[in-house]
């Protein structure tokens, strides 16, 4: 009898639990936070080896190619010019996490500190006066917010699907002009942080561009199986 009456009266109370527990489960997910706060780890240790690898490639400083520029009788050459401080680059703010429709979707924001510059400049006017001197700058700093999306189905590419830049005040210090040097510094000054965000916005394409070229080359099943035994040695 009791056999018979448990058989009955299971399939009730499965069914029972099974919306009861779904249900708190669910309500307990959406409770949870969608963004992360500043104590994620993983993101911070990837971006301590991100600024180690670009010092160990030499990056920092970074050295830029040499550049000349000619109209009519004038010409600008700038050689040996370098920028310090590309490596200085860290998390801003929280990680934000969402999922839609299979695709999951990651927010960053990273920003560098003070960037800081020289090059050596001369100016040429038909071959036959030439005045020659060097230049320093500074910016502010350098902030980039990107989102990520990536597919569940991971034989798909991730993709960039946002990308914003914001570039903080920059100066600039001449010498070797003579007097010159204040109205090229005044000019110099005025113009890159009026033009900044047109700048910026020109840039952002030719970013955008070349990030999601990496990231179409990028095998993320690949990946994958590559770093599961990593993961496999770490301890909690």
């Amino acid at each position: 009898m009791g056999t018979f009456l448990f058989d009955s009266i299971k399939p009730y109370i499965l069914s029972e639990v099974n919306t009861n527990v779904r249900g708190d489960v669910n309500k307990h997910i959406r409770s949870l936070p969608q963004r992360f706060p500043n104590s994620i780890s993983p993101l911070d240790m990837a971006l301590a080896e991100g600024r180690r690898h670009v010092r160990e490639m030499g990056y920092d400083p970074y050295h830029l190619p040499d550049y000349n520029y000619t109209v009519g009788i004038f010409r600008v050459d700038l050689t040996h010019s370098w920028v310090l401080g590309i490596s200085s680059f860290y998390r801003v703010g929280n990680v934000s996490v969402r999922m839609e429709k299979n695709i999951a979707y990651a927010g960053v924001h990273v920003g560098t500190q003070r960037l800081e510059g020289r090059t050596m400049w001369e100016v040429q006017v038909g071959g036959l006066l030439s005045q020659a001197g060097s230049a320093s700058f500074t910016v502010e700093h350098i902030h980039v917010k990107t989102e990520i999306s990536q597919p569940l189905d991971t034989r798909k590419r991730p993709a960039l699907t946002d990308l914003d830049i914001e570039v903080g005040n920059i100066q600039v210090r001449m010498d070797g002009a003579g007097t010159l040097d204040y109205v090229i510094e005044l000019v110099v000054n005025v113009l890159p942080n009026l033009l900044r965000y047109q700048i910026v916005n020109a840039v952002e394409g030719p970013i955008k561009l070349r990030v999601q070229e990496i990231m179409d080359s990028t095998d993320i099943e690949e990946l994958i199986e590559q770093k599961l035994p990593e993961l496999d040695t770490i301890k909690l």
